[in-house]
């Protein structure tokens, strides 16, 4: 192998590795993910059942129990991470794609998450229509009602974007630095989600953290959400780094 042929091998490795490291994130998420869903929507019938036999709906049921679609990714963002460290280490995979790959699958999971709550939301406002119940959400920023699919998607895709890039960076502290120091990595995690919740609102926590700025104007709520996204982002990145996967290999870092 001549010289000129290892930058080309170097990169073609790398993304070869990012893009495995993002799949297996993707899916494995989504295999655990399936079963959630059967569970939320299971209980999200059960209670609007139950609610309009013995009392009264009163707005969406859906937005607490779907809504925590967020928390679960939070919790795959720790477990799936270090699940993959060695078959990414097995793959010749380098921090950098690691990286890469999570930051990918993150965005992938949050959208297609998103989107299959907002689709559980939006059927549950055309029942309520069709029942006459009101449809009404109380304690998000960027919607209002069980039927704004879009609003929904946006909203939580940051939230679970926020969620999932958290727990993958307390997840990867532990593994690499135990658990004191681990700790300390899961205190500004848990602000950082916090305030992105106290942001946007809606779903399972919103009615603990939205009244914290119930002023805020959504375009703000957004932009702000952004940053800090990013900010996990970049704390995720630096995390990964001291993560000993490759020594020495070509555009690791």
């Amino acid at each position: 192998m001549t010289a000129t042929t290892l930058p080309y091998d170097a990169a073609a490795l790398d993304r070869r590795t990012t893009l495995l490291s993002g799949v297996s994130a993707f899916v494995g998420t989504w295999r655990v993910g399936r079963y959630f869903w059967a569970i939320v929507v299971a209980i999200t019938i059960a209670v609007l059942y139950l609610t309009d036999r013995y009392g009264e709906v009163e707005g969406t049921v859906a937005d607490g129990i779907l809504g925590s679609e967020k928390i679960f990714l939070g919790v795959m963002g720790i477990i799936i991470p270090l699940a993959m460290l060695s078959l990414h280490l097995a793959a010749g995979g380098t921090r950098r794609a690691l990286f890469r790959g999570l930051l990918g699958a993150g965005v992938a999971l949050a959208v297609t998450f998103a989107m299959a709550g907002a689709a559980g939301m939006l059927v549950e406002s055309l029942v309520a229509d069709a029942a006459g119940w009101p449809g009404s959400v109380q304690d998000a920023r960027l919607y209002d009602e069980a039927g704004d699919f879009f609003a929904i998607v946006l909203s939580w895709s940051l939230s679970g974007l926020a969620y999932f890039l958290g727990g993958a960076t307390v997840g990867i502290a532990y593994s690499r630095w135990g658990p004191f120091r681990g700790t300390v990595v899961l205190v500004p995690m848990i602000a950082a989600v916090a305030a992105v919740e106290v942001m946007l609102g809606g779903g399972a926590l919103g009615p603990v953290f939205t009244q914290m700025a119930d002023q805020t104007a959504g375009v703000v709520a957004v932009a702000v959400s952004v940053v800090i996204i990013a900010v996990l982002a970049v704390v995720l990145h630096r995390t990964i780094r001291d993560v000993p996967i490759r020594t020495g290999a070509p555009g690791d870092g």
